[in-house]
């Protein structure tokens, strides 16, 4: 299944990832990442002037989106 692979993929990550780390792994623009961001539907926060997402909080954006919610 798709979406245990992109769980897989969020659980090797022990840190934040950068939007750009995000879209590779969810196969998106970056720039789809950071409307997410920009619209408060992906939990991120800002480290100097770059936006950081918890794999965790990526991983419950994911799930909501293919859920439908």
């Amino acid at each position: 299944m798709y979406m245990d692979t992109i769980a897989q993929r969020l659980a090797m990550y022990d840190r934040a990832l950068a939007t750009d780390e995000v879209a590779k792994l969810l196969k998106m623009r970056h720039w789809t990442v950071r409307q997410w961001i920009r619209s408060r539907r992906l939990v991120a926060y800002k480290v100097s002037d770059q936006w950081r997402i918890d794999p965790q909080d990526a991983l419950v954006f994911w799930e909501r989106r293919r859920a439908g919610k």
